[in-house]
Order: structure tokens, then sequence, then C-alpha cells
């Protein structure tokens, strides 16, 4: 038996082996078992085809009980011996039967032998099906083996979707074929040939036509069906089209979104499916043609039997025995033929299929694995000779770089006019592997060392860093995955052991998690330092954050819980101690909350799952609850004012906006039903409209929170009946209500709320300016102090990063990406293009960090920016595609129709965006979703809203009061301007990008409306009205303050006690 990788045969040469020999490889075994087994059932077999005859003859016919005999002997026996057996005859007389006993005998033991040929075939079926799967397994583990040696350049040529359906879907008739490809024509080919062999013993004429008929067949059908074969592979061609097409759709929908190609792209669709509707179609035809003739072939041989044969018994040189025992034996015959002309084609159809298979996983010629252990010892260099580096369109990316670095330094890879720096970079992390000349690491040529060793000791990070679907811990400690397969696991049929593969049991993934090459001692460990890394790169802030925002487990751990409730205790005493209290609206059975749902104070509490508010709205002692005093009317006029509302904000808005997704609770695809809805309670009122539309309504207003959504629609009348009607849900049989409801209650968990709420039991109040910050501070102090942080992490690490990191931003992504490479300890890391990962403030930080991590390894940089260059052992400047220097650091520097509105008078929010210039210009709608989408903050007399230097984060719309601004100017503070109600800053700092140019101060009591920086920036990406109203503003205030500010610089500076920021 050849040596073989333990992943396969793939492993051990360029690609898969053809069919056959690739089956009988990982198969021989089990294949001759079950070839053994079936040769040891032909006997019985054909037995059971003999059987009939002497049930006829000698029981019917009484052949057995000729001359007046009574009784006849049966199962008698005589064998003589072999002269080295020493001679002689064994013998047996057999058990005498009366001729009805006989006959009843001989019948049960054919029924014996029917059975046993079954149980035969069961077993062997049986068989196939198991050496079928465990060989599909195998394949497909060889194909993502093959898969995970293409060379980076082959796999961009590779469309996800194809690939996936390849190895989920079309090498499943493959596996289906496995287990018969030697079973079934040995088993089939010797039943039809036992068959067959019968028949010509009983009557050569008989049997020479048979096997005519069955030459006839094996000839004709597949002629006949190699157009099938072809229309096959035409279908399978075309699917996998369809698949790749709709992938790219998937992954490019935003962009068909943007340039409106839906209906052309629903064309190309359109003309697919036609494609493939034909095809198929004809395949059908041929199909059943084949069926056809193949059926009226198989009646060809009954009816010769019944004619000549029954006429051969007539003239006597047949008897009745023998004419039943050819026709019960030829019943077994077309079957086998059959199977035999099916599994012929399905030979040839999977041969296809493999052949194409391979071919698609034969993109580009393999790397030999090699087994190359580089010591990377003090002295050790990355060696670069005579490197060439082309484009697949003939451009010359790098030309004839020649380079050698010491291993152990931090190295800057930078340039200029072109690319050649990030080439090169690209080419040492083997993300480029075809290029002409050398590049050797310790000695050793890199293009020899395994996978294996690259993966472990080598950290690559791109703009373009992969987040898998998974929680964040998962995607940290996937660097730490080690769990090499065994030959005897893939070998294996036993159903024990195969369960016991990877992947099968939940805690497989955390055993193969390598502690040793992270350097930790146990698990928990590993999550404190993966937290103290994470602190490092920026995250652990997010991780808390998450944390904070999870929700728990439906039957959290009782110890747990209680920890929480005493931390909860000791915050609302520290929040007390520091005066903050009041920045908390408590979960207060006798208040209305204004910082939770309409839903969450009505039942006081939250929903269990999605559809519970459905279950509780609906429940008969609560709806009799909400129609006592008219609160279910409320609600739904309330319901219907936010549908059009909504309506009227989201109509114009893709429904994959990313402000549509944060902000409307309505569905894009609700939107149209909703308006209906709303149109016809405006005109007719909600009197008119059916149970489910109303219904629909309240589920609407339950989600509304007023201090979020500022709609103005929530009176305190209103709020104080929901008060009213909590108390009597709340008096109703708790027990009732538990599966929907996790209610609120000082002294035990809310395991449906999330862990904030649980620790602050309460909302904070975010309208007071910096709110948030100042309750964080004292909240992460007592969770510190009760000893609660690791636990708090631990869920943070838990939260899931979406497919492909959607769920997380960009420069998340990245950080987390860099944690990974990081937690592995490499020997060599290397950061491709580093400035387009993370923003200038940014940069200084991950550097500092990958510096002391990388201490005394090497560490490699490519980036444009050079202004952290002195931090580096070595710089390397490339110009074009050459290398132009290396230097030490000291070295020289190389619309919808909608109700009408009658039920609200215009909100304060919009009055003031309409009295500003750059505002002025957008309709109602656009108005209503700049001040539904920004956050209310109120500012006390003296207070700063943001100081000078600070990130431009975001746009303030003042409301009322004024505000003054102060710029620090050579040591000196000097006033700008004032800025008073309905007016904005710090936009210039929001569209420039630049930290905060003056410092803004509050002088009397102000509330401003906090605009996102990505809601401002989109508004004038998507408005060119807007943008030109701002730049024209921002050049006459620019010449405003340029005027003010010399005419400061004249006057005498201020002193000390003047300054108002003092």
């Amino acid at each position: 038996m050849p040596t073989r990788e333990p992943l396969g045969p793939a492993t051990a040469g360029k690609g898969l082996p053809p069919l056959f020999s690739y089956i009988w490889l990982n198969s021989r075994r089990q294949q001759v078992i079950i070839l053994a087994v079936v040769l040891f059932s032909l006997p019985l077999y054909f037995l059971s085809l003999d059987l009939p005859r002497s049930i006829v003859n000698d029981a019917i016919q009484g052949r057995a009980f000729q001359h007046g005999v009574a009784e006849a002997p049966l199962f008698a026996f005589s064998l003589t011996l072999p002269a080295f057996m020493g001679g002689g005859a064994l013998s047996y007389p057999g058990v005498m039967f009366s001729r009805i006993a006989y006959l009843m005998v001989l019948s049960l033991v054919f029924m014996l032998l029917v059975l046993v040929n079954g149980a035969f075939r069961y077993v062997i079926n049986m068989q196939k099906g198991k050496l079928g799967e465990h060989l599909l397994r195998r394949l497909r583990l060889d194909l993502f083996n093959l898969l995970l040696r293409f060379k980076p350049e082959s796999i961009r040529n590779v469309r996800s979707a194809e690939v996936a359906t390849i190895i989920r879907d079309e090498v499943e008739p493959i596996g289906g074929f496995v287990g018969d490809a030697y079973i079934a024509p040995a088993f089939l080919g010797s039943q039809a040939l036992t068959a067959l062999g019968f028949i010509l013993l009983q009557s050569p004429m008989l049997g020479a036509l048979a096997a005519a008929i069955v030459l006839v067949q094996c000839a004709v059908i597949p002629r006949l069906r190699r157009e099938q074969l072809r229309l096959g592979r035409q279908r399978q061609a075309r699917s996998r089209s369809l698949a790749g097409h709709v992938g790219d759709i998937v992954d490019g929908i935003a962009e068909v979104s943007n340039h409106g190609t839906a209906a052309y792209e629903r064309q190309k669709i359109i003309k697919l499916l036609d494609e493939l509707f034909w095809i198929r179609y004809d395949l059908y035809g041929r199909k059943f043609m084949v069926k056809f003739i193949n059926s009226v072939l198989a009646q060809v041989t009954p009816f010769l039997f019944y004619s000549l044969g029954g006429y051969f018994a007539l003239r006597g040189s047949l008897d009745i025995g023998q004419l039943v025992a050819v026709i019960a034996a030829y019943r077994d015959l077309p079957p086998p033929i059959k199977e035999l002309i099916d599994w012929d084609q399905q030979r040839q159809d999977v041969q296809v299929k493999y052949e194409q298979i391979v071919e698609q996983f034969s993109l580009a010629e393999l790397p030999e694995l090699a087994v190359e252990t580089p010591e990377l010892a003090a002295g050790s260099t990355i060696a670069i000779e005579a490197l060439r580096v082309r484009a697949p369109s003939g451009d010359v990316l790098l030309d004839n770089a020649n380079l050698t670095l010491p291993v152990g330094s931090h190295i800057l890879l930078t340039g200029s006019r072109g690319d050649g720096f990030i080439t090169l970079v690209q080419v040492l992390a083997r993300r480029l592997t075809e290029f002409g000349g050398k590049i050797r690491l310790a000695g050793q040529d890199i293009a020899a060392f395994s996978p294996r060793w690259i993966g472990e000791n080598v950290g690559y990070l791109s703009p373009d860093c992969t987040i898998f679907g998974g929680s964040l811990r998962e995607n940290i400690v996937y660097s730490l995955h080690s769990s090499p397969i065994t030959q005897d696991l893939l070998d294996s049929n036993d159903p024990k052991v195969m369960r016991q593969k990877p992947g099968a049991d939940a805690d497989t993934a955390a055993d193969s998690i390598d502690l040793q090459r992270a350097g930790a001692a146990s698990p928990q460990e590993l999550d404190r330092m993966i937290v103290a890394l994470l602190q490092e790169v920026g995250l652990a802030d997010a991780i808390y954050g998450f944390a904070l925002a999870r929700k728990l487990t439906t039957e959290p751990d009782p110890e747990l819980a209680q920890r929480i409730i005493i931390c909860r205790r000791q915050l609302v005493q520290e929040l007390k101690d520091t005066h903050l209290a009041d920045l908390i609206e408590p979960f207060d059975p006798t208040r209305f909350n204004r910082y939770a749902t309409i839903g969450e104070n009505l039942f006081f509490g939250v929903p269990a799952h999605e559809s519970a508010i459905g279950t509780l709205v609906e429940d008969q002692q609560i709806a009799a609850l909400l129609r006592d005093g008219g609160l279910d009317d409320s609600l739904v006029t309330l319901g219907v004012k936010v549908a059009a509302t909504m309506v009227e904000i989201f109509s114009q808005i893709s429904g994959d906006h990313a402000v549509f997704e944060r902000f409307s609770f309505i569905a894009s695809s609700d939107l149209p039903r909703f308006a209906e809805i709303a149109s016809r309670a405006g005109t007719r009122g909600i009197g008119a409209l059916a149970h489910p539309e109303r219904q629909s309504l309240l589920m609407l207003a339950l989600q509304y929170t007023e201090t979020r959504h500022r709609l103005g629609l929530l009176t305190e009348a209103l709020s104080q009946e929901i008060v009213r009607i909590r108390r009597r849900i709340m008096a109703l049989d708790p027990a009732r209500f538990a599966q929907a409801l996790d209610f609120y209650a000082p002294d035990r968990l809310c395991a449906a709320a999330p862990l904030r709420d649980n620790l602050l039991f309460g909302r904070i109040d975010h309208s007071t300016a910096g709110a948030d910050e100042r309750v964080m501070i004292a909240l992460r102090k007592v969770v510190q102090a009760c000893g609660l942080e690791p636990t708090v992490y631990r869920l943070g690490l838990d939260q899931e990063a979406g497919p492909k990191g959607r769920l997380l931003p960009q420069t998340h992504k990245c950080a987390l990406a860099l944690a990974r490479c990081l937690i592995k300890r490499p020997k060599i890391l290397i950061l491709d293009q580093l400035d387009l990962m993370f923003a200038e403030s940014q940069r200084s930080v991950i550097l500092d960090v990958a510096r002391r991590h990388m201490a005394g390894q090497t560490l490699i940089v490519a980036m444009r920016d050079t202004t952290q260059r002195d931090s580096f052992d070595i710089v390397v400047t490339t110009r074009g595609n050459r290398i132009e220097s290396v230097a030490m650091p000291s070295a020289p520097l190389a619309p919808v129709a909608l109700p009408p509105e009658t039920w609200t008078e215009e909100l304060p929010e919009i009055q003031a965006l309409r009295d500003i210039p750059m505002f002025a210009v957008l309709d109602t709608p656009r108005l209503k979703l700049i001040a539904f989408t920004s956050e209310r903050i109120s500012f006390e007399q003296n207070q700063v809203l943001f100081r000078q230097g600070d990130v431009a984060d975001a746009a303030y719309v003042i409301l009322s009061g004024t505000v003054d601004a102060f710029k620090d100017f050579a040591g000196e503070s000097f006033h700008l301007s004032t800025t008073e109600r309905h007016s904005i800053i710090g936009e210039m700092g929001v569209i420039s990008g630049a930290p905060r140019s003056a410092t803004i101060v509050a002088t009397t009591e102000v509330v401003a409306l906090k605009i996102a920086k990505d809601i401002f920036l989109n508004l004038i990406a998507e408005l060119p009205s807007v943008a030109l109203v701002v730049m024209r503003d921002q050049v006459r205030r620019l010449g405003l303050a340029e005027e003010h500010l010399a005419g400061l610089m004249r006057a005498p500076a201020p002193s000390s006690e003047t300054s108002p920021l003092e």
C-alpha cells in the first residue's frame, strides 16, 4: 500500500487519481469483504431458482411418489470422499414425508431461501450505503484539502458559491456510486449469469433466446443513453453557472441596488433558467424513451417462453416443472440486467462529474508538501535574490529586487510612484507565489516551507482581513487551533469512531486549541490574555459594550445571578454616593420609565422572544384590561401616527440603507401595507380597521419610545393610564406569562434583559450630556470591585461577529485580526498597508503594540506613511517597481401618498433645522429623518460641548441657549464667536475629518441636537444642493474667522482673569 499524507490521497500528489483508482485505493478492504458475501450468497440463490422445479415435478405431479409409494425421502444426499481423505462415501437417507407434508416442507424451504436471499440483499445494500457515505466523506475532505492548497493566484479566480456547490451537492452522486462501483457489477452480474445458466441447463434453446435478448438490451440501450449523458453534462454546467451567478449577486447586492440593475440581473437569471429548462426537458424525453424501449425488450422474452416453451411442453421435450422453473428464473433475470445497464449509465455520468470536479480543483500546479522547520537563530537573514514579479496582464510589478534583511529586526517597507513595496510584502507573506528569483529564510527557500510551519510562525494582516461567522472569541483563537486528522479516523467505518471526528462534539473546538502556543496554562488564563491583548489594540471597550448589551441565558447560573444582584445593590449605592443617581431612571412599578418602550412599561418586563408580545396582546385577560378605559384605542391611534411618520420618513430610502436598518422599526417590505392602513385610518377612523390591522398597529405602538424617537406622541395622561393597567396586569397569575415575559424585580435577575439593565436596574438618561460616560465609569468600578469583570468580558467575547464579520466596523475587524495574529506569538509578523487599516490617531498605538509583542522577532510593516520611520530598524523604499534605497532610521528619507398630518404641530427640532441655511433646502420628510436619527442632549452653563483637538464625531444644532467658541493659540485662549439658537456648529470638522479646531462652551443652559458623523456625511453625499450650501457657508465663515483672528493678534493679549476657559 503506497504511503499517503494524513488527509488522504490528494495530499500525496498533484490532485486526485482516476475515479475507480480513487475508489479502490480508499475502500479495497471493504470492497473485498462485500464481494465475499456476494459469492457466498450465490449457491443459495441457485437453490431458490431450482426449488420450484422440484415442487412442481416431485410434489405436485408426484414424480417422487411413483409406483404407489405413500412416503418419499427429503434432504437425502450421498457424498463420495476423495482418496486423500481415505475414500469411501458419506450418505444420509433423508426424512420420510407424505405427499402433502412433502409439498409443505418444500414450500417452507423455498420461503426460507427467499428470506435468506432477501437478508443477503439487505446486508449487501447496507454495507454499500455505508461504504458510499464513508468515501463521500473522504472525497469531500480531499477536495477541501485541495482547496486549501490552491495557490493564492488560483484561489482569486474561484467563485466561492461554485466551490461550495461542488463540495456540498455535486459530489453526492459520486458518493452514491462508490458502493456500486465494484459490488454492483459483481452482484448483479453473478445473479444474472446464475439465472441465465439455470435456464440454459433446463432448455438450451430458451436459454439462447434469453441470452440473445439480453445482448440486444446491452447493445442498444447504452447507445440511446449517450445523448442523455451529453445533456446531463450541459445541465451540470448550466446549474453550476446559475449557482455562481446567484452567489455573485448576493455578494454584490449593494452594487445592484446602487446602479439600479435589478431588472438586468433578473433578465440574466431568466435566460439561464430558460436554458436549464429546455435541457432538462430534452433529458426527460430521452430518459422516458429509453425506459419504453427497455420495457418492450424485457417483455419479448416472456412471450417467447410462453409460446415456444409451451409448444415444447406439449410435444413432451420439456416437462412442466422445467417450464415453470424457467419462467420463474427469468422473472429474476430482467431486474439485474436493467440495473446493470443503469449502473453503466451511472458509471459514465459519475465519471464525467468526477473528471469535471477534478478539473475544477486542478486550477494550478499544487506545491509539494515539505517538512522544513528552520531555526530562526540570531544572525539568520531573509535573502531576496533577483526577485521579479509580473501581473497577469504582463506588467512588471517588481523588477530585479535584491535585498538582505536580518531576522529579528523591525522593517518598514514604503515607496512612491507605484506599489512595488506592496508587491514585495505580499511575496514575503506568500500571498504571491508566482515569481522569478529566490527568497530564502535562514538559508532555505520559503517555497519549500510547509503550510503548517507558515501558519504557526508567520502572522499576516491586510486591509481585506477575514472575519469568520461565529463569536469574537472563536475568531481570536482561530490561529491556535491544532487538530490533526489521523489516518485511522479517515479509514474507520465504525460509527462510534466516526462520531468522534473533528467538529462532531461541542467541546472539540475548545479541545483543539493549542494553549502552549499562546503561552497559557488554562482556558481561563487564555481569556485573560485575550482581554489584555484587546485592551492593547483598542477593542476592550467595544467588548465591554457588547457584554453590557448582551442578554443573559434563559437559565442563568444561580451563583452568577446572585453575584449580579449583589453588584446591582452596590452600584445603586455607588451612584448615590457620587451624585449620579439622577442620571438613572429606575424600573419602578409605580412610575412610567421614559427610556423604555411602551411595551416594556405596560408589562413591566422584557419579552422572552420576538413573538412574545404578539402572544401577550392576544391573551383574553390582557385584551380585556386594554379595552378597559380605552387604552387599546389610544395605542392603536398612536400606532397610526407612528406608521404614517415612518412611511413619510423612509418611503424614499432604500431598504438596505444603514439609516433604515438602524432607526426604522418597520420592515421596508411592510411600508406599503402600513401606508395603506394609516391612510384608511386617517380618512375613516380606526373603527374601520380589521382586527389584524389593529393588532399590527398596536404592536407598532408598543415598540415606541418617546425619548428615542421624539415624535411628540406620548402624553402624560397616556403614560399614567399605561401605569394603571400595568398594576392590574401584574396582579394576574405570573405563571400564565412565564414563557412569554420576564418581569423586572429588584431581587431577581431578568434573563431576557441586557446585562446593563440588570446591573443598573434602570435606563440611563441620555438627554444629559456625558451621562453615559459618567455612569459607565461608576459601573465599571463596581463591576471590578465585585469580581465580575472576567465574567463581563467572557460575555463580550461571546458576541457574534456575523457572516464575514458584517456586524463589526472595518476598524474593529482589522484590530480583531491583529489580535488573532498576536495571540499565537508568531516569529514573523507582516502588516500589509497598515495606513489603510487604521486612522492616523490609531496607527501609532497599533505600531507600539506590534513592536512590543514582536520584540526580538521579525516585524515587517508596509505603508506609505513614513512619520514613524525612526522607530524602525530598517527602512526599505521602492520607487515604481524597483528598490530605491535601504536605510537605517538615521539615513535620509526616501415619494409615497400619505395621510394628512392633522394630529401634531411641527416639532421644535424641525423648526430649528429649517432655520439653518444648509437644511432649508430639504423637504419635511428629510428634516424629520435628520431629527429622528439624531440625539437630543442638554448642557449646563459653562459646560464644554467639545474641546479643540477632539475627534470630530458629530455636528450640533443649537435648539436653545447660546455657546461661545474659543481657540488656543501660542499658549493663550482667544474668543472667536458667539452662536445662538437655531445654528449649527462642529460641521466643519465632520466634513474635513480633522480634529476640532476650537473649543465650544455653553454660556447659558443649552439644548442641542447631536447629528452623528455618518448621518451628516450621508446627507451631503446624497444631496448635492446641501453640499453646495455647506461649501459656500464654510468659505464665508472661514473668511470672517480669519479677519477676527487677525484682529485679535493685533490686540493686546487678555489677562488670565478674563479667560472664559479658566
